[in-house]
């Protein structure tokens, strides 16, 4: 994860610095790139480091989505390498392992959640692209979106582990009245 932050200072240092600012609506906020930058050389050779523990665990997709991500986050700008990421990596990742969760293993049994609300998300996209006549978003709705997704990241990070946690303890209560019986 710290890799996926941290590569873009490596080559697009100056996209980076726009980007900071741009969403902080000040010139300081550019500053970040330069700790990312610093922090990147230990966060590419960690995540190396746990790409090759992945091809040993026999987790070769999972090393290739990691090494997928990471080099678009190092060689793409860091608003497309996100968006590859995201889409192609960390949403198809976080969608199977969701589904798996909840039984859900066939395509029909998920299919009408899951076209509807990414039909959804495509208009809204277009719909974006198409009232600002297909130019670059204007920036309140670049910074808004991204502040949107700063938001969701702790709870998107908090949940699994808030779930984790209940179902252990769940699995402790349920022992101890097992074991009463």
């Amino acid at each position: 994860a710290a890799a996926i932050v941290c590569a873009p200072a490596v080559l697009h240092d100056g996209a980076l610095r726009g980007l900071f600012a741009s969403l902080a609506g000040n010139a300081r906020a550019a500053l970040l790139a330069d700790a990312l930058l610093l922090a990147a050389p230990t966060a590419l050779v960690l995540a190396a480091v746990a790409i090759i523990m992945l091809i040993q665990n026999q987790q070769r997709g999972l090393a290739l989505a990691a090494a997928c991500s990471v080099a678009a986050m190092l060689m793409l700008p860091p608003v497309i390498g996100f968006a590859v990421h995201f889409c192609l990596v960390h949403s198809p990742l976080q969608f199977r392992d969701h589904a798996q969760q909840l039984g859900l293993r066939q395509f029909r049994q998920w299919r009408s959640a899951v076209i509807p609300l990414s039909t959804g998300g495509l208009a809204v996209a277009g719909g974006i692209l198409w009232l600002n006549n297909g130019t670059s978003l204007a920036h309140s709705l670049y910074a808004s979106s991204f502040m949107a997704l700063a938001v969701l990241v702790v709870p998107h990070m908090l949940v699994p582990l808030v779930m984790a946690h209940l179902q252990t303890q769940q699995a402790r209560r349920l022992r101890a009245v097992l074991s009463r019986l």
